[in-house]
């Protein structure tokens, strides 16, 4: 029987964020046949939410230009666009189990003497502008205070918007300072390539068992687990298999989830 996850995973920040958003989620996409379990409904068509999100994404190049009308700058000053398809990779001086960690942020630009770093994140309802931003989000952009070489950055932005950023109302910019990154970062960074170990060296992975819990970072505050539950394609696999069956599945106890 083959490993769970047959083609090695090459760490980044943008796959850590997903493992900080819900490490369950993250395992369950390293092998397609957790797909089959993805509701019908949802692999035929999208709900609003979703394509106001794909239109987000797809709007992504207009943060760039939001950013020159604040900054009151011009392309000259454009070290980095990680928006770019073709935009190269950059270093870093994070590593897991030995592979050279490279990352593509969103934006770099010189202003003054100071380099500052933009990350993008679109979101799928207009009211979520006003709720805080997810702590994966927080994790990727402390990623990026690891980029070595001429263009580290001195200052790092997260930029969330709706739909189209240039819209008025429709961003909202906030700077990272020391004090907003993650305290236990390392741990989480550890306990992210165990994860990774895990699904690359065992067989016959469920992502779901409650035994699992702590070595997939299940979201712990019941807030994070209704916004983040509610959207997952993975939902409906947890609650038939996982510890959210509620007696669906033998020997199970009623609270392990709750």
């Amino acid at each position: 029987m083959a490993v769970y996850c047959q083609d090695p995973i090459s760490p980044s920040p943008r796959d850590f964020a997903k493992f900080v958003y819900c490490g369950v989620a993250w395992a369950f996409s390293k092998n397609a046949k957790w797909h089959r379990y993805v509701p019908f409904t949802r692999r035929i068509g999208i709900s609003d939410r979703e394509r106001n999100l794909q239109i987000g994404q797809a709007n992504e190049h207009r943060c760039v230009e939001l950013i020159t009308r604040l900054l009151d700058i011009d392309s000259g000053h454009i070290l980095y666009d990680g928006t770019r398809p073709t935009a190269v990779a950059l270093p870093t001086s994070l590593s897991s189990l030995g592979r050279p960690v490279m990352c593509r942020p969103d934006l770099i630009v010189r202003c003054g003497s100071s380099l500052k770093l933009f990350e993008f994140k679109a979101v799928s309802e207009y009211t979520y502008l006003d709720l805080d931003e997810f702590r994966s989000d927080i994790a990727q952009l402390q990623c990026y205070t690891h980029i070595v070489g001429e263009v580290a950055p001195s200052s790092y932005y997260l930029l969330r918007y709706y739909v189209d950023p240039l819209n008025e109302g429709c961003h909202r910019m906030k700077e990272m300072t020391k004090g907003s990154f993650l305290d236990n970062f390392v741990t989480l960074w550890d306990l992210y390539s165990r994860a990774i170990r895990y699904i690359e060296t065992t067989e016959n992975v469920d992502p779901s068992r409650p035994e699992l819990k702590s070595l997939f970072n299940v979201p712990d505050r019941s807030e994070d687990i209704r916004m983040k539950c509610s959207s997952c394609a993975y939902n409906y696999v947890c609650q038939i298999r996982g510890w959210k069956a509620k007696g669906y599945r033998i020997g199970k106890s009623g609270d392990d989830w709750y």
